[in-house]
C-alpha cells in the first residue's frame, strides 16, 4: 500500500519530441538539441501538474495531446 501512495505523488512518464524526418544540418545541431531539451523539460512540467491534479486515467487523456 505503501508503494502505490508513493507511484501516487511520483508518477512515472516520458515524452518523446519528433523533430521531424529528413536531413538535419551538423551546424543546427546544438539549438535543436536546445529546443528539444526545453520541448521535454516543458511537457515533463505540465505533465507533473496534470498528475498532481487529476486521477491518472484522466491525465493520460490529458498528456497524449500535449
Amino acid at each position: 500500500m505503501a508503494d502505490e501512495e508513493e507511484t501516487d505523488r511520483n508518477p512515472s512518464f516520458f515524452v518523446a519530441v519528433h523533430v521531424g524526418a529528413g536531413f538535419h544540418s551538423p551546424s543546427n545541431e546544438k539549438s535543436l538539441r536546445s529546443a528539444m531539451k526545453r520541448a521535454c523539460l516543458a511537457a515533463a512540467s505540465v505533465l507533473r501538474v496534470v498528475f498532481s491534479l487529476e486521477s491518472p486515467s484522466y491525465a493520460a487523456c490529458i498528456a497524449q495531446n500535449l
